[in-house]
């Protein structure tokens, strides 16, 4: 069994009140948890998580074993979203 540096990544997990979502990648838990703060503290988004991700590679037969943990999750309120929703809408 061989692990690979890429085996392991924490990806953060944004739902926008625009109701876009987007997933990105991050190699350390506190690049993700920066990402994260950035985004609450942005107000377009109504949910983040960061989900750790880990797979473990084994050569022979090409087989592999994937694992995945939601860490932290936070989510905005009904109403804040709604509001945030409608200054969106004004702003774009």
């Amino acid at each position: 069994m061989i692990i690979t540096p890429e085996a392991e990544t924490y990806r953060v997990n944004a739902l926008y009140v625009t109701g876009q979502s987007v997933s990105e990648p991050y190699k350390t838990l506190k690049e993700a948890e920066k990402k994260m703060r950035e985004e609450i503290k942005s107000g377009e988004v109504a949910s983040v998580s960061i989900v750790w991700h880990h797979w473990t590679e084994w050569r022979k037969g090409g087989t592999y074993e994937h694992k995945e943990k939601r860490i932290k999750n936070w989510k905005m309120s009904p109403e804040k979203v709604e509001a945030a929703r409608q200054k969106a809408l004004e702003k774009y």
